[in-house]
């Protein structure tokens, strides 16, 4: 706590210095990780005002980004819920997603903090989705496609967001035409292959466990060429494992969402037969 009481008037005192707001942005961060008491400590201090106004002052400094919206992914879990959004913070961090597109830091971070303001908090996801949100998020997927925790986090984060009933068909189909669109651009690629059918293959799960539109969705995944997809990577990778797997589990979701006729005039038989084939030590 005593370093906190140091932290945020080094922060007042030196406004105009990028350096010392990062890194002071930097241990904040690190602080606040440790306990909702810490946390608390920093908003009563004034912190989240003061990460804010750093982001405010130094909009092109990528660092500073990044560590305030670190900070504010911590402090987000408890006090900071509803303070963050009140001081303009959601606004904040979707402008330091879209200014600073080639900050690896910044589009993890920015996701993270989105992510977390959205848990439990309908207000919140409403106000990330009015204030451009949901297009950084899928933004940065775009960007890198290739980074665990960009994808990660990005696609929890559009999973809170899809909480809202009002908005979970459009991030559902938005969500399963990035995937497809990136295991279109990088067919040769077993992590992203297997990752981002994974992806899929948890969204309609998600969606056949607690929504009856279940059928519809899948549905636009096959009217947007999403079994050819699944046949393409089924070919291209015959002897991997975790994309068989993927695979075969999107196909029976088909199935089970009466898609027979349309799985049943490809070649579907032979692709799983083959699959059968290639791993028969593996019991999934």
């Amino acid at each position: 706590n005593g370093g906190i009481t140091l932290i945020v008037p080094a922060m007042r005192n030196h406004s105009n210095h990028p350096d010392v707001q990062a890194s002071a942005c930097e241990v904040l961060c690190v602080l606040a990780s440790h306990s909702s008491n810490t946390r608390e400590t920093i908003s009563e201090h004034n912190g989240i005002a003061h990460v804010l106004e750093a982001m405010k002052n130094h909009a092109d400094h990528a660092v500073v980004q990044a560590n305030a919206c670190g900070v504010l992914a911590w402090l987000a879990l408890d006090i900071g819920k509803s303070t963050i959004p009140l001081q303009g913070g959601i606004e904040l961090i979707v402008q330091a997603m879209k200014s600073h597109l080639n900050s690896v830091s910044v589009q993890m971070r920015g996701c993270e903090a989105l992510c977390v303001l959205c848990m439990e908090s309908e207000q919140n996801r409403n106000s990330v989705v009015e204030r451009g949100g949901v297009e950084s998020v899928f933004q940065s997927v775009k960007q890198y496609p290739l980074d665990d925790n960009v994808s990660r986090i990005a696609m929890k984060c559009l999973q809170e967001i899809a909480k809202n009933a009002a908005l979970s068909k459009q991030i559902e189909v938005e969500t399963i035409e990035l995937c497809m669109d990136v295991l279109k651009t990088h067919p040769k690629d077993v992590s992203v292959q297997s990752k981002y059918l994974s992806m899929m293959n948890d969204l309609l799960k998600q969606r056949k466990a607690s929504n009856p539109e279940f059928k519809k969705l899948v549905d636009e995944f096959m009217n947007r060429g999403g079994l050819e997809v699944v046949f393409e990577a089924m070919k291209t990778h015959p002897l991997d494992g975790s994309i068989n797997l993927c695979a075969l589990a999107i196909l029976a979701n088909m199935i089970i969402a009466e898609n027979r006729d349309a799985i049943a005039s490809r070649d579907t038989a032979l692709v799983v037969l083959n699959a059968m084939r290639n791993h028969p030590n593996s019991a999934d």
